[in-house]
């Protein structure tokens, strides 16, 4: 046998050499054996240089027997032509051959050709090419073309097998057309083909597509009745549904099932349940599904850390996806198109801009061109952080680069103009949306009618929405709402509510919005009864009101200055769980300038039901604005409280008690009352209701502890003090008042829950108090109170902050030694 480097020395010889090679090692077979083990570049010479000097059909068949992986569409036309021109001709099996590697490159339309040519010359087709046209025709969604394929098929009397009636089965349900799929499976009976496991996965998989995780299952089921034993593939696809529609605790009995079987999961399985529990917020239980995964020796792919990193992104934790992207890098994972449009999306939604712009740059030079996810996301952070202009721009630059907009994109254009006030762009962009084709959808025609009511262009508005109704578009309840909330503000309320009572008539059915925006239209046209009507009718007609509702008529009330119905409709919304917002907060706020129309105590307890029934204390802007304007108006109401309750001024004055003039502060003004009767009538009076504690709580934080040490003498319960304060929701506390409450918790019996202290210690470590977190945590534990999981985690995050991991690993161990599960808040993002 010739050694490979005489092969090669032949090679570079003549064109006898090539003749030498070729007939010494042609016939025993040897030859293609030494060419596959050379180099590239020899390989290449000896095919274009053997192709003149041998007969022809040799060489294809070399290439047929080789194997075809990865070969172009040039390639492969001229490896036909080669095959036609070929004689003798090749058989059917080397024509099969070569449209199984091309099928396998997803190239169905050049298949489907090449098949329709070998017909014209005259070569005929056998079961094998016959089912390679089925599957093409079905991956190309053409359905209709692959059943007059079968058609073919029995009409040359061939019988289909089990192979071409799943492919048949798989086309029809990637379509959506399962009912045809399950009768096909009947026809496949009568045929004498038993359904496999193939045949029912594709049926399962269609089920799932359109949705209906329980008619999967019952499938499920009728192929355990049938012995047939369901693959990881079907298990998979409708964990994977059952993750989908939020069935997390379906989702992993049946992966328990599956596992109990000895079918092993594969990567597509985690993958699905990870992003489930993410998507649930149940990240314990995502982190612990990661550990198993890898523990099995299972790899996260690409789309395990997609499903991660979009999970993170959506819950506003873009540190950690951050993270886990770098953590792709460090795996030699490399990030696709889904892993930057998540982050990119993440640092839009964020404000971070820059950060935003500098992934797009990293994208590009990483071979993933941006595409219109990418674009909207841009758009949409641009509009966000109200520079629309900059969005324009930006839009504009990477049209020039070949991307088309879409619907959405003009939609996110038209509405950041809109809300800009700059209407006059927002017309243009909306035409030039419809001189390039794209048609503006219910969303976009919606956005825009809401821009030109709120940019005072309401007759234009209506214009469009005439023309609207006299297309062929079906307007829906969102539309109609949005322009009777536009005629309300627009003042024609008498308009609004004639087209309200219309809808009925036109097939609308109103929703909650609607209905709270026709009340807010009464309110402002000052129609209470109306409004109070509409409001009774709305639950009868089967929408539950919300707190919009709620708040929108409650401060129509009080402004017309009904406080016995709004107290009556404030009590109504607390029991459905609902708070008072902003708007109401500030009008209870501004009835304390007007004294002589509110007596002092239903002030009192009018803040009482607003002011600190509110969610919003401390999330509120406006709220903040108004704290320092509320004290001073508290004081004037106690001052008016005692004023007019002679017996108690009598006495005050018999003691030489001062009564604090109007400047000062509510608290100073309590701490002058030392006298017993005076601090008895406070109490009788507010503290059975809450109102006295509450409204200490909003005094300066330094004149706290004064009011607390004159009133611990038992008239207030010194235990409710702490317990109020920490479910009152403090965003910012001192250091000292931190440690006077701390040392308050520690001297009270029965001493605090330890859920108590994790309120105190979490509200240190978000104002970056981690140094004051850690003395007292050790202060607690010196005390005799022991640790739990959550307080070792917040000692954890302490000391890491203060970059102290030594410490912080020795809380790991001692959470360990306590046998406590690990929590993934003990890191910044799961490990893998």
């Amino acid at each position: 046998m010739m050694t490979l480097r005489t092969i090669r020395r032949s090679i570079t010889l003549n064109l006898k050499g090539l003749r030498l090679v070729q007939s010494h090692l042609l016939e025993t077979g040897t030859l293609r054996t030494d060419l596959l083990c050379s180099f590239s570049c020899y390989l290449s010479c000896c095919e274009r240089d053997l192709s003149g000097i041998s007969n022809g059909k040799v060489c294809f068949r070399e290439r047929l027997r080789n194997g075809i992986v990865d070969i172009k569409r040039d390639d492969a036309i001229a490896l036909f032509q080669e095959m036609i021109r070929s004689r003798p001709l090749p058989t059917l099996i080397d024509f099969s051959r070569l449209f199984s590697g091309i099928t396998r490159t997803r190239q169905y339309d050049l298949v489907l050709r090449l098949c329709k040519k070998m017909e014209l010359n005259g070569i005929g087709h056998n079961i094998y090419t016959l089912n390679i046209m089925i599957n093409c025709f079905c991956k190309c969604c053409k359905t209709c073309f692959a059943y007059s394929v079968l058609g073919k098929v029995m009409k040359l009397g061939y019988v289909p097998d089990t192979t071409t009636f799943n492919t048949l089965i798989n086309g029809l349900c990637r379509e959506g057309k399962v009912s045809e799929a399950v009768v096909l499976v009947d026809k496949m009976v009568v045929n004498g083909c038993q359904p496999d496991v193939v045949t029912y996965g594709s049926i399962v998989n269609g089920i799932c597509k359109s949705g209906d995780t329980s008619l999967a299952l019952d499938v499920l089921r009728k192929m355990k009745e049938k012995y047939i034993e369901a693959d990881v593939v079907t298990y998979s696809t409708i964990i994977d549904s059952l993750c989908r529609d939020g069935c997390m605790d379906a989702a992993i009995n049946l992966f328990n099932e599956m596992e109990t079987k000895g079918i092993e999961s594969s990567v597509v399985t985690y993958n699905s349940l990870i992003g489930g529990f993410c998507k649930a917020g149940k990240w314990n239980d995502g982190a612990q599904l990661l550990r198993d995964m890898v523990s099995r020796k299972i790899i996260p792919n690409v789309v395990t850390f997609n499903v991660l990193v979009d999970a993170f992104v959506k819950e506003g934790k873009l540190q950690e996806a951050k993270e886990l992207y770098e953590e792709m890098i460090t795996r030699n994972i490399s990030p696709d198109m889904i892993t930057y449009n998540s982050l990119i999306d993440g640092l839009c939604m964020q404000n971070c801009l820059d950060e935003a712009n500098q992934m797009l740059d990293l994208m590009v030079r990483n071979n993933c061109n941006p595409d219109i996810v990418t674009l909207n996301s841009f758009l949409k952070g641009y509009c966000k952080a109200k520079k629309v202009d900059d969005a324009l721009q930006f839009f504009r630059e990477i049209s020039k680069r070949g991307l088309v907009a879409n619907t959405v994109t003009y939609s996110i254009l038209v509405q950041g103009f809109c809300q800009s006030r700059k209407l006059k762009m927002a017309e243009e962009l909306f035409e030039e949306m419809v001189s390039r084709g794209v048609l503006p959808d219910a969303m976009t025609y919606g956005i825009f009618l809401g821009g030109l009511c709120d940019n005072g262009k309401l007759e234009k508005a209506l214009e469009l929405f005439e023309d609207l109704q006299k297309s062929k578009m079906g307007l829906d309840i969102v539309m109609y709402t949005i322009i009777i909330e536009g005629m309300c503000k627009g003042g024609k309320v008498d308009d609004a509510w004639t087209l309200f009572c219309s809808l009925s008539s036109k097939g609308v059915k109103p929703n909650v919005k609607t209905y709270t925006v026709m009340i807010s239209g009464l309110c402002k046209k000052r129609s209470l009864p109306e409004a109070n009507v509409l409001f009774r009718e709305m639950e009868e007609d089967g929408h539950a009101p919300n707190d919009c509702t709620y708040n929108t008529l409650i401060r129509a009330y009080l402004q017309d200055g009904d406080l016995t119905a709004s107290a009556k409709l404030i009590e109504e919304m607390k029991s459905c769980g609902f708070s008072a917002d902003a708007s109401t907060i500030k009008i209870v706020i501004d009835m304390f300038k007007k004294p002589a129309r509110f007596p002092g105590i239903e002030c009192l307890r009018a803040v009482h039901r607003y002011y600190c029934f509110s969610k919003l204390l401390h999330k509120s802007d406006k709220l903040r604005r108004c704290s320092s304007l509320l004290r001073r108006p508290i004081c004037d109401s106690f001052q008016s409280v005692i004023s007019f309750h002679e017996p108690l001024k009598d006495k005050l004055e018999e003691k030489s008690i001062f009564v604090c003039p109007k400047e000062k502060t509510m608290a100073m003004m309590i701490q002058r009352l030392r006298s017993g009767k005076a601090l008895k009538f406070v109490h009788t009076h507010f503290h059975d209701t809450g109102i006295l504690r509450n409204v200490l709580l909003h005094c300066p934080d330094e004149l706290l502890y004064v009011c607390e040490r004159d009133f611990s003498s038992g008239l207030i319960d010194r235990n409710l003090s702490y317990k109020d304060r920490l479910r009152s929701g403090i965003t910012e506390i001192k250091k000292d008042e931190a440690i006077d409450l701390f040392q308050e918790m520690i001297g009270s019996r029965p001493p605090p829950t330890l859920f108590d202290f994790c309120r105190l210690f979490s509200v240190l470590a978000k104002t970056k108090q981690h140094d004051l977190v850690l003395v007292l945590s050790k202060q607690m534990e010196l005390n005799g109170i022991a640790h739990n999981f959550y307080t070792l985690n917040i000692m954890i995050n302490c000391f890491c902050r203060r970059r102290r991991l030594g410490f912080a690993f020795s809380v790991m161990g001692k959470i360990v030694k306590l046998r406590y599960i690990q929590h993934t808040h003990q890191g910044t993002s799961p490990r893998l």
